[in-house]
């Protein structure tokens, strides 16, 4: 065993993640923040179809990330903003710096590509917020006042937006609402607060990992933290997540991937502004004594069969 290799850790492994940690120092240094490094990581990361590390799955070499980096984005592209409907959209070939002279959609017509771009327009844009290429109102997105009833300083200091006009609430009667969840949410007494374990990582309207909660985010928010609460409004689910490419995102995300892949991470988070998602989603309790009355019913005519 190496001196200084804790067990079980390659002396690789260790070089590498000294490597990573001075990378990351490197990277913010040289980033400084600057408009220029915020547009470039964006003209790449919006064109990344939302993969992880925003290189597009690390199919592309440097010289072509460089590219990528020093194109414009054209009117008619359609980026990667953080809308789940939009994801893996893909365009034209860039032009080694120069500006695109047109974008074309060989499956949609002319109609069919302006309505497309139309509604893009109308989407949230947490990429381009995140990189402050876009203000929040410009990006689509509302500012949230509420925050989460236990938070830390450092997460209650950032930008807050809302998305619950971009989610979407299952009705109790869903079978994605499991019993569990639903009972914690009826014997909950006012002030006390839950945690669920985690949910999401790119779950989709109609996914299944939320931990039987019936909360579906339409954006691209990773993984985030759901909560249940109950206040003088009544018994609430919380959402709350923060947007960014911090600690931990390489590890989770890019184990195992290129170099390239893994500089992109700590390049976003030295010019990019991470900000944070909260809302609460207050369930009727009526709806809830409601269902957990019918889902007893119907357990009993089960057995009685």
């Amino acid at each position: 065993m190496a001196v200084g290799i804790p067990a079980g850790q390659s002396l690789a492994s260790k070089a590498s993640e000294a490597f990573m940690d001075w990378m990351r120092k490197a990277t913010y240094n040289v980033a400084s923040r600057s408009d220029w490094m915020r547009k470039a990581a964006y003209n790449v990361a919006s064109r990344s179809h939302g993969a992880p590390g925003m290189l597009g799955g690390g199919q592309h070499g440097l010289g072509e990330l460089i590219t990528m980096a020093t194109t414009p984005i054209h009117e008619k592209e359609v980026p990667y903003t953080g809308a789940l409907g939009f994801i893996g959209l893909t365009t034209s070939k860039y032009q080694k710096g120069r500006e695109i002279e047109d974008v074309s959609y060989p499956d949609l017509s002319e109609e069919e590509t302006m309505d497309m771009l139309e509604r893009m327009k109308q989407q949230p844009d947490l990429l381009g917020f995140f990189l402050k290429q876009k203000t929040m109102q410009q990006a689509n997105l509302k500012p949230q006042t509420a925050r989460p009833t236990k938070i830390s300083q450092r997460f209650k200091d950032l930008p807050t937006v809302t998305i619950k006009e971009h989610t979407k609430v299952l009705p109790v009667s869903d079978e994605r609402w499991s019993d569990e969840v639903l009972k914690k949410l009826k014997n909950l007494k006012k002030g006390e607060v839950i945690k669920f374990p985690e949910a999401g990582e790119n779950v989709s309207v109609d996914g299944v990992r939320a931990g039987g909660v019936g909360i579906r985010p339409k954006l691209d928010i990773g993984s985030y933290t759901l909560s249940a609460g109950k206040d003088d409004q009544g018994t609430y689910i919380s959402l709350f997540d923060v947007w960014d490419f911090g600690k931990g995102y390489t590890e989770k995300w890019l184990k195992g991937s290129s170099i390239l892949q893994q500089m992109q991470a700590p390049l976003m988070e030295a010019v990019g502004q991470p900000f944070a998602i909260y809302d609460r989603y207050y369930i009727p309790e009526t709806d809830l004594q409601m269902e957990l009355e019918n889902r007893q019913q119907s357990l009993a005519m089960m057995e009685w069969e």
